[in-house]
């Protein structure tokens, strides 16, 4: 009987349709962490918080668990120096591609946050939805 269980098993984890690693993010040149001390989160973006001195984020990632960044900027309103877009510079234009008002991100916004185990900020790499 226990033979007869464990041949299930193993015949159901063949049938269940496995997740494919996706292949290795390489990080972006703006990324000055050592690798082996490097973690991303990848996916979309479901709470965004701009204040004055911090700005937070809650990600969906990919990979079906939810993690929670902060990047502080005391004395500064802008985090944007923390910021790329698609792999490039953050520029003062690119607001109005990653919020539909000051502070209110628009909705479907990815990002791919770069977090290194030192305590620095993180780096966040903004995809916008798509204009239709």
């Amino acid at each position: 009987m226990m033979r007869l269980a464990l041949i299930a098993l193993a015949a159901a984890a063949c049938l269940a349709p496995a997740r494919q690693p996706e292949a290795r993010l390489r990080p972006p040149a703006a990324v000055e962490c050592p690798r082996d001390h490097l973690t991303s989160y990848v996916g979309v973006v479901q709470r965004y918080r701009r204040e004055s001195n911090r700005t937070e984020l809650r990600i969906r990632t990919d990979w079906d668990t939810t993690e929670a960044v902060a990047i502080a900027h005391r004395g500064a309103a802008d985090p944007s120096r923390w910021f790329l877009i698609e792999g490039k510079p953050f520029q003062p234009a690119d607001w109005a591609r990653l919020e539909e008002s000051p502070g209110r991100l628009r909705a479907g916004t990815r990002a791919a946050v770069w977090v290194c185990d030192d305590g620095r900020n993180p780096i966040v790499d903004w995809s916008p939805p798509q204009e239709r």
